[in-house]
């Protein structure tokens, strides 16, 4: 049988490193050529894609670190299946930066509606077709890949997640804008008659009946003249700040997902789980025990494990699902004010508070669960997104129906 050569013996650390950086380099320049386009995501691109890639090499020496890449100890006793592994995970955790920047101004582009086809901004299934079409699907595959491989996040579960961020806006735009053709009909009409008045006027100015300053007061009238209540598609009806406040508020708690809501360090809470076991032990004799016999003294209680190591879980690895919950609930708000509906101010208002107080609950819930004293950064920006949307959306001024919001 053939011996398993450890890979430290094969490899330095610093090998190792240089491997890693060529590798992510490597694929930032593929990601770069297949992604960061200017009719994919609009101007400066250069300076986006160098940023992003400084970012991720940021983010990928620091996970080799933290992964034992760049400690002394950390290649021995490990083979070479083991060693490409921890080399393709160090580099998918850098490269998941370079590929979710893309995802996400796609997105964002889409959702304010700066980007958007008009095959896009029709509801039905076409607008669905059309959202996973192109690029958005592979891009939102390989992000789930190195988070798969970067970060241990289940593959399937992150792959329906982001397939169903990408297509939340045609769907929510599909459930709140059914066709009305009683409406297409009125929009017909409305038009027909706003011809017929303009051929009358210039009918009198050809009689000379009319000036031709009047005949262009007269058609300018009917150019900005109101158009029947519920002729013109609705629009948002809160204001800006609401809508600025929801897109910050989504950003923090998309972060914060993918950030660790809960750290544990394991060394420490066996050191006082066996602090807390021999206090409750001092005087206690069990029956049948010599009293008088010597006592084991503290320090010859066995040693805890060793502080450093820590466990992590981050959204997706909250129970039952919950933290999806909570980045679908603080999405779904979001959505819905940039979203073209049939619902008044005080409506769309109402169902966003809704929501986000649902979303709050379920943190809550999460937080009472777990112990607070191992809440991590993650859920802290979770919490600070839902706050800032909750206080934007509560204290939005609503404008005018049919209005449009202020930007």
């Amino acid at each position: 049988m053939q011996r398993r050569i450890p890979i430290d013996e094969l490899f330095s650390h610093s090998v190792m490193l240089a491997a890693c950086t060529i590798g992510f380099l490597a694929l930032s320049v593929v990601v770069g050529l297949c992604f960061y386009r200017r009719n994919y995501l609009g101007a400066k691109i250069r300076f986006l894609w160098a940023g992003a890639t400084l970012l991720g090499a940021g983010v990928m020496v620091f996970n080799a670190y933290h992964r034992g890449l760049l400690q002394s100890n950390a290649l021995r006793n490990v083979d070479e299946g083991d060693a490409l592994m921890l080399l393709a995970s160090v580099i998918a955790s850098g490269l998941v930066v370079v590929l979710i920047i893309p995802l996400a101004l796609r997105l964002y582009g889409k959702w304010t509606g700066r980007n958007l086809t008009d095959q896009e901004k029709q509801p039905g299934i076409e607008a669905v077709q059309a959202f996973l079409g192109g690029r958005t699907l592979p891009l939102a595959l390989l992000v789930a890949v190195c988070l798969w491989l970067g970060y241990d996040w289940p593959f399937w579960p992150t792959l329906l997640g982001l397939v169903a961020l990408v297509v939340s806006y045609p769907l929510i735009n599909t459930l709140l804008n059914t066709p009305d053709t009683a409406g297409a009909g009125q929009a017909s009409a409305y038009s027909e008659d706003v011809s017929d008045e303009r051929d009358s006027v210039m009918k009198l100015l050809e009689e000379e009946k009319i000036s031709a300053e009047e005949a262009a007061e007269l058609i300018s009238a009917l150019g900005t003249g109101a158009a029947p209540a519920g002729l013109a598609g609705q629009s948002p009806a809160l204001t800006g700040g609401a809508r600025k406040a929801a897109i910050i508020g989504a950003v923090l708690v998309a972060v914060g997902f993918f950030l660790p809501w809960f750290s544990v360090d394991v060394g420490k809470e066996m050191s006082r789980m066996q602090k807390g076991l021999w206090s409750s032990m001092k005087g206690f004799t069990p029956p049948g025990f010599n009293a008088h016999a010597p006592q084991m003294p503290p320090e010859a209680m066995p040693t805890p494990a060793p502080s450093g190591v820590i466990t992590r879980a981050a959204g997706p690895d909250i129970d039952k699902g919950l933290g999806w919950v909570v980045l679908l609930g603080a999405t779904g708000a979001a959505l819905l004010l940039f979203l073209p509906t049939k619902l008044t101010a005080k409506q769309t208002q109402m169902i966003c508070l809704a929501v986000l107080a649902f979303g709050g609950l379920v943190i809550a819930y999460i937080l009472t669960e777990g112990e607070i004293r191992h809440a991590s950064v993650g859920i802290v920006a979770v919490g600070i997104g839902y706050a800032i949307q909750f206080a934007g959306v509560a204290s939005a001024r609503r404008s005018p129906t049919g209005a449009a919001p202020e930007a």
